[in-house]
């Protein structure tokens, strides 16, 4: 069995990831951690919270920020 991954390794693939242009980048299995959730690359806006599989929250309006920036996925 292989030991969990750093959370500072996770975070710099997170960056590197958005540094090559990806704007939805996720970190999963990492409870509390802040990049579980969906923001807004216009404004900000926090569209979709989650912890874990549970979404606690979901602000998109037909797969759009409330700003009117499109949001990328499934939303059904």
């Amino acid at each position: 069995r292989l030991p969990p991954t750093p959370i500072e390794t996770l975070d710099r693939a997170r960056d590197r990831a958005r540094a090559a242009g990806l704007r939805f980048v996720y970190l999963g299995n990492v409870p509390g951690h802040g990049d579980e959730n969906t923001h807004c690359p216009r404004d900000g806006r926090l569209l979709i919270e989650r912890r874990g599989y549970l979404v606690l929250r979901n602000e998109l309006v037909e797969g759009r920020c409330p700003c009117g920036e499109p949001i990328a996925g499934v939303w059904t």
